[in-house]
């Protein structure tokens, strides 16, 4: 199990985020940066101080590397899946990294762990970024496959269906993303 505790500095009161890590950045990444637990702890915090909110409890959970060890839905009251890396070796571009649609066994895992918390632990936040947010809807019967037409980086407007205003009801239907 790699749990590594409590952010530093957390205020009691303060959100409990279990951060799960879907893989580790690039060596020189963390070197400078540290690992996605550290950089979203750090942003969480910096975010908790700006709006004077209290400063969240944050664990981190490598569920790449320990697929059986996921923590109990009553110790957090959030759940952030980060994203995976994906690095590029040479002109070619052969790609190391992790897919949501890829059929390995820890990540069939973490979508059965999502789908338990989504159903069984309705009151509990799921936040992903990236790979994260992949992973959420496939384990909640979404569709996540390989864009044929390759990787795809741009400024796009859209517009959010009908129905999800009851999920988003503060923000406009149509944004710039």
């Amino acid at each position: 199990m790699d749990q590594r505790g409590p952010s530093s500095g957390a205020m009691a009161g303060g959100p409990r985020v279990a951060i799960l890590e879907a893989d580790v950045p690039m060596p020189e990444l963390e070197a400078q940066f540290g690992r996605y637990a550290e950089m979203f702890t750090r942003l969480l915090d910096a975010g908790a101080h700006e709006t004077s909110q209290p400063t969240p409890q944050t664990t981190a959970w490598d569920v790449m590397n320990n697929p059986d060890s996921y923590p109990d839905p009553a110790d957090f009251d959030a759940i952030l899946i980060t994203g995976s890396r994906m690095t590029f070796a040479n002109i070619l571009l052969t790609c190391k990294g992790y897919s949501a649609y890829e059929q390995q066994e820890w990540i069939q895992k973490l979508c059965a762990f999502i789908n338990r918390i989504y159903y069984d632990c309705p009151s509990k936040k799921i936040i992903g970024i990236c790979f994260g947010h992949q992973i959420i809807a496939q384990a909640l019967g979404g569709k996540v496959e390989i864009n044929k037409k390759g990787w795809e980086i741009a400024v796009r407007e859209i517009r959010l269906a009908e129905d999800a205003n009851v999920i988003f009801d503060r923000i406009d239907s149509t944004m710039v993303i």
